[in-house]
């Protein structure tokens, strides 16, 4: 695990474990809405977005520590 005890550090590390779990909650809402309005080429960019926002959570909760 990645540590470190500046507080700016810190700050930054729980504030990226609140955002990226609500955006790959985000992309699926947005994935939904476009699917139901069959835009399909936005749905791909939400799917995609969701890929990132959700390989960043693991990383976030995997590799650093508070």
């Amino acid at each position: 695990m990645i540590t470190n005890s500046n507080p700016a550090w810190r700050a930054s590390v729980r504030s990226m474990r609140l955002l990226c779990p609500l955006g790959v909650i985000a992309a699926a809402a947005v994935g939904y809405l476009d699917w139901s309005y069959e835009r399909y080429e936005l749905m791909a960019v939400a799917a995609f977005c969701g890929g990132v926002s959700t390989m960043l959570t693991w990383i976030q909760w995997r590799w650093f520590s508070i």
